[in-house]
């Protein structure tokens, strides 16, 4: 099983269910039909499949849950997922908003028995590029993982790196970030797509 699937069930979907599961109960769980059924839901009968409603779009099997806070109950889950050893965490920041999240999802996945071990290495700068260019030197250590945000997006071009977030792969969006663009109420622009238009005809405005 590739990185990426395990880290897309495990660390997306899994780091979610530690809610799910931890808040809902088999008395007021309402089971899911395979049609609709998403990992962690409940289900009814072991071995029925949910085609396609996984991962990447992998199946989902109702499966009697052996481990984390849902064991001993059917759920919609992958048939072929593995818990995983170890997670190395890259931060392109200091201790912070990243790492708090990195620790929560790492947390989560050691509740569920996801995880067995998690570490942390922080690298500050340029806008994250430098945390970035020491991630994409790592070498065969497929448990390495950058967590990132939109910072980074703007770091790259801001500090004229030569670095390219595309040479890194993407597994899992587990948060989003709201923008705010605020100019003076003098200004000219009144509209977002009237800055837009702008910018575009002179992107080094």
């Amino acid at each position: 099983m590739s990185l990426k699937k395990v880290l897309t069930s495990a660390g997306a979907v899994a780091t979610a269910l530690s809610l799910v599961f931890a808040g809902t109960t088999p008395a007021s769980a309402a089971k899911v039909p395979s049609t609709k059924a998403k990992a962690g839901d409940e289900c009814a009968r072991a071995g029925l499949t949910a085609k396609g409603r996984g991962a990447e779009g992998t199946d989902l099997s109702c499966t009697k849950m052996t481990y984390g806070t849902a064991s001993g109950q059917l759920r919609w889950w992958y048939s072929d997922l593995k818990p995983l050893k170890n997670l190395d965490w890259v931060v392109p920041a200091n201790p912070g908003g990243y790492s708090q999240t990195s620790t929560a999802i790492s947390e989560s996945l050691k509740k569920e028995g996801l995880l067995s071990t998690y570490s942390s290495v922080f690298k500050p700068g340029a806008g994250g590029t430098v945390g970035l260019g020491f991630f994409q030197e790592i070498k065969a250590k497929p448990e390495s993982v950058l967590i990132t945000g939109l910072a980074m997006a703007g770091g790259i071009p801001s500090n004229k790196s030569p670095l390219k977030l595309e040479a890194s792969t993407p597994v899992a969006k587990v948060m989003r970030e709201y923008q705010a663009l605020a100019v003076p109420a003098t200004s000219k622009y009144k509209t977002l797509a009237q800055f837009l238009a702008d910018w575009k005809a002179n992107p080094k405005l």
